[in-house]
């Protein structure tokens, strides 16, 4: 008789529910204390049928507003970051020397339209007209004509990607528009990381076993638009790589990269003058040689190396080494990049006492790649250069972080080396 009524009411609270929506009725409550006033329910019991009508009620609620809402808004979520910097750069030669502070701030909205398809829209500080490389905004530091020398200046926001990605099966999947880079490098180097690409990437993944795996993109970007020409310039790029691990304990990444380009050298006038120019009847800022290149790039890590050798304070969860080179076939000299690296310290630095170390020797010629691309803070993103990159990043908090970030870079092959020192203390903030 009891389970009876237990049940009788259970089923009234959740009837009341989907009629008004509402969380179960006070006088339900004075109904079980009634019950246990005349002895039916003891007071366990009654607590443990408050919290049953609770639960049910909860779950009913839920159904219903899942039930009014369409179904892409359920399967919406914004992420974002947020990035504060103190930066101090000088050059030898006088021509940079300044301290500064700068933020970056970048909010993304995704949802899923179906199991296989999604958009996702990016929205970013404006790190300056037409600059594809950085979302950086320096503290009252616009020279436009409307915000010169008025402090405090507001700023705008910028579209920072918009594209459509479909899932074909759990090995095919595609995207297209402006999208984040699908171009991987075990560091940031040849590809700057605030660059996102416009066209369309095609990635196809294959597992092969619990120890290996095997990975390919297919990609090709527009670089430039021009109304009245049909050979605008474009890139295209194919990388494959291999993933590889031995136990828990030795892990690889094996890349090859095949980058071609297409119209640059007579269509392309977006180069920064730093690889060589063409000739003046082609024009001023048109490129003498094609930049299609082979590229090659490794990373190897070993978890728990030390084991039981150092101190039990003292403990190293990974260690690593990478590199990166290319050589450019068009040219026959200053045709060369590379970047060795070591790095040490946890595989993500993601909660209070987290830590990783890096350090790399990076050295790009004039015409080793297209002069668009490469890392904005290695020698402010020139080509004919080399240098030493050294990143020490700490874990404060669940997603928050500080990073120090210090380059020491010159010119190579010129007469004014002009020697360049780079320090950035950043605090970071994800969500």
């Amino acid at each position: 008789m009891k389970k009876i009524l237990i049940g009788f009411m259970v089923m009234t609270v959740m009837a009341s529910s989907l009629c008004h929506a509402a969380g179960p009725d006070t006088t339900v409550d004075a109904l079980i204390e009634k019950l246990v006033d005349k002895g039916i329910l003891t007071a366990d019991e009654a607590d443990l049928l408050k919290g049953r009508i609770v639960y049910d009620s909860k779950v009913i609620q839920e159904a219903n507003m899942k039930r009014d809402i369409p179904e892409w808004v359920q399967n919406s979520k914004f992420s974002g970051d947020m990035r504060v910097r103190f930066q101090d750069q000088k050059r030898k030669n006088g021509s940079v020397n300044n301290s500064q502070g700068r933020i970056r701030a970048r909010l993304n909205f995704e949802t899923k339209l179906t199991d296989k398809a999604k958009v996702v829209f990016g929205i970013a500080t404006n790190g300056g007209a037409n600059n594809a490389r950085s979302n950086n905004l320096t503290f009252s530091g616009d020279t436009s004509t409307e915000a010169a020398n008025k402090p405090f200046a507001k700023t705008n926001v910028v579209l920072n990607k918009a594209y459509g990605a479909y899932t074909f099966n759990p090995n095919v999947s595609f995207m297209a528009g402006k999208m984040d880079n699908p171009i991987w490098e075990p560091m940031e180097f040849l590809w700057d990381g605030d660059i996102t690409p416009e066209g369309g990437s095609l990635r196809l993944d294959k597992k092969i076993n619990d120890n290996f795996g095997v990975w390919a993109t297919g990609n090709s970007f527009v670089l430039n638009n021009f109304s009245a020409s049909t050979s605008d310039p474009f890139m295209w790029v194919v990388q494959t790589g291999l993933n590889a691990k031995a136990g828990e304990k030795l892990d690889a990444k094996l890349v090859g990269t095949y980058q071609g380009y297409a119209n640059i050298k007579s269509g392309f006038t977006g180069s920064r003058t730093n690889n060589t120019a063409g000739s003046a009847g082609i024009g001023a800022n048109s490129l003498l040689y094609d930049y299609t290149a082979p590229m090659g790039a490794v990373d190897v890590g070993i978890n728990d190396p030390f084991g039981e050798l150092l101190p039990s304070r003292i403990y190293i969860p990974r260690v690593g080494v990478f590199g990166q080179y290319t050589q450019n076939p068009s040219p026959d000299t200053d045709n060369k990049a590379f970047m060795a690296g070591v790095y040490m310290g946890n595989s993500k630095v993601s909660g209070f006492g987290t830590w990783k170390a890096t350090a790399a020797f990076k050295k790009i010629e004039k015409d080793a790649w297209l002069d668009i691309l490469p890392d904005s803070d290695f020698y402010s993103g020139n080509t004919g250069v080399k240098g030493f990159e050294s990143i020490f990043e700490f874990g404060l908090a669940k997603n928050m972080t500080f990073v120090f970030d210090y380059y020491q870079a010159r010119r190579i092959k010129v007469a004014n080396k002009a020697p360049e020192h780079l320090f950035q203390a950043d605090i970071n903030w994800k969500f």
